[in-house]
């Protein structure tokens, strides 16, 4: 960044501060990755990753650490000198050697006899990472070396995008990675203290009990609360969880390979049907595409699913912290799932060309409903 702020920077300085800052996005994303797996880390403290998957991740990345910042190096030099001779050949082995060394660190670190493919497997046994892992990894494998394969046959722009593409891509899915244990770790302390909260409470109602019972007097109607289900809610925000990573991945997909795959463009290109809007007072035929279909079943399926699941994630998180009996929680979340409901009705339908004026009749019978359910908890 000096080099960069002197005034008439030379090309040669240009070059290698290009280079290294390039080197250094590079070191920063792999050191990331190794202080998570180091020993006391975060992998291991809290997200309980065995000792041989932590250690064959800490072992492969100490290899391809070196190597892959040294060739961005190059690599990003030799992009910025192009008047040198050697350098257009200099960067295209560099971005060669930088997806064989890819492919083979996909290809030793969770290869299926290796510690950690053998490690899921014995673990997780039925989970969908393990039965498609004959899946994805052949295309974790393949990716890196598509570039190898682009650049050798003189496609050096469309192999230097492709390899950009596919290091966001494991830069999204390692961010997931990264929330969704923390969120699950975050989740299974609040539940502990919800189910502490839940035997302080039984044990002093107890010794209530005990003293009303010894000077003998007895209550006509119990005022203990309905206890909490909470494998059920452990359940809920799982699911809550999961649907959000799914989501959040799916868009993140899209948003980095939508310019590059002519697939995602032909969806919007498919065009259903025409409806009537209003752009800028004037009212115009507007033509509803495919992607718009798709954008607007997504967010049904996911209305679907955070309100079904609301309940749980409310009650470990903001309904514990409220003083409010049991039918001031219930009337609470059934609120906030109906919101959520019309909120998702109102956007999914906007997608597919349908104004306020058409779906109000059906926010209008979403409150009415609210309003029996809630005279009749009462």
């Amino acid at each position: 960044y000096q080099l960069l702020s002197v005034p008439k920077v030379a090309l040669f300085s240009e070059a290698i501060a290009r280079g290294l800052m390039s080197s250094a996005a590079a070191i920063f994303i792999l050191t990331f990755f190794q202080q998570l797996c180091r020993p006391s880390g975060l992998a291991q403290v809290h997200f309980r990753w065995p000792e041989t998957v932590r250690r064959t991740l800490r072992r492969h990345l100490a290899w391809l650490t070196p190597l892959v910042v040294i060739l961005q190096f190059f690599i990003a030099t030799a992009m910025v000198s192009k008047n040198l001779a050697y350098n257009d050949a200099l960067s295209r082995v560099g971005l060669m050697a930088q997806g064989l060394a890819g492919a083979l660190f996909w290809a030793l670190a969770f290869r299926f006899s290796g510690e950690i493919g053998a490690t899921l497997i014995s673990r997780q046994p039925g989970s969908w990472l393990v039965k498609l892992r004959y899946v994805w990894y052949p295309m974790a494998v393949a990716m890196p070396f598509v570039t190898v394969v682009l650049v050798a046959y003189g496609y050096y722009y469309t192999g230097l995008v492709w390899r950009n593409l596919t290091g966001e891509t494991v830069i999204l899915f390692t961010v997931l990675m990264v929330f969704y244990h923390l969120a699950l770790r975050w989740l299974t302390l609040a539940r502990r203290k919800v189910a502490f909260k839940e035997t302080l409470g039984r044990r002093t109602a107890g010794r209530e009990e005990e003293k009303k019972g010894a000077g003998g007097e007895t209550d006509a109607v119990s005022r203990e609360e309905p206890k909490l289900d909470l494998t059920g809610i452990n359940e809920q925000t799982r699911a809550l969880l999961n649907m959000v990573i799914v989501i959040c991945a799916l868009v993140g997909l899209w948003a980095i390979w939508d310019e590059a795959l002519v697939a995602f463009q032909v969806l919007e290109e498919i065009r259903l049907w025409t409806y009537t809007g209003v752009v800028d007072g004037t009212a115009r035929s507007m033509p509803l595409s495919l992607a718009d279909l798709l954008v607007a079943i997504l967010i049904a399926v996911s209305t679907f699913f955070a309100s079904r699941n609301l309940p749980g994630l409310l009650e470990i998180t903001l309904l514990r912290r409220l003083p409010l009996d049991f039918g001031g929680r219930y009337a609470f979340t059934t609120l906030c799932r109906y919101a959520i409901i019309a909120l998702g009705i109102i956007v999914a339908f906007s997608y597919i060309g349908f104004n306020w004026s058409s779906i109000q009749w059906l926010i209008a019978a979403l409150g009415v409903g609210l309003g029996f359910g809630l005279q009749e908890d009462a």
